[in-house]
């Protein structure tokens, strides 16, 4: 490893501890976050997001989209994306899931990455939302399950974690079951998460 290589990841890890030990939380739960969503999700400590193309960034909130954007399938065929479950991977998930099915014609109703990836606000371009992961989406359903149900199609949302070549996970916001759903199934809801 070059010096200047390993100055520059001493920089950034100092950088990185400054920003854990200095950080003053601006939002809680409840609020609008800074893409135009409800903040549902708060780390003093912050968590790392992968974005899927090599890049990292620290981030301290998610943020989910306002209303439910409809049912989608999870993927517009079988196949295994092979996502990950912890928070800091609904982004990278996304971008995998969308490389994954990238020959088909991906549409809203048919792919819930998708329909994440083209969402958009005001504040925030599409591409910043995506398909949250398991863990994003079960901290979703334990701070804000009674406000996402009132405008949802079902009580069911797919996260972006896939089982197998067949199914993958969603959770029920009515009792917080996790669960695995045939992936071309349309009944269940999406709802858009961002993380800053």
């Amino acid at each position: 490893m070059s010096v200047s290589l390993f100055s520059q990841q001493v920089l950034n890890s100092k950088k990185e501890i400054s920003e854990k030990l200095n950080f003053v939380p601006q939002y809680k739960v409840g609020d609008e976050g800074e893409g135009g969503g409800i903040v549902f999700y708060v780390s003093e400590e912050g968590f790392v997001v992968y974005d899927g193309m090599g890049g990292e960034k620290l981030c301290h909130y998610l943020e989910m989209s306002k209303s439910t954007l409809g049912a989608s399938s999870w993927s517009p065929a079988t196949g295994y994306a092979n996502t990950f479950a912890g928070i800091g991977y609904g982004k990278f998930n996304t971008k995998k899931i969308l490389d994954y099915y990238k020959e088909f014609n991906l549409t809203e109703e048919n792919c819930a990455a998708y329909r994440c990836s083209v969402y958009s606000t005001e504040k925030a371009a599409a591409g910043e939302w995506f398909l949250p992961s398991k863990d994003e989406l079960n901290e979703m359903y334990k701070t804000m399950s009674g406000t996402v149900v009132l405008d949802a199609n079902d009580n069911q949302f797919w996260s972006s974690l896939d089982y197998d070549n067949l199914f993958a996970h969603f959770q029920n916001f009515s009792d917080g079951d996790l669960c695995g759903g045939d992936k071309a199934w349309r009944g269940y809801s999406v709802r858009a998460v961002r993380a800053f």
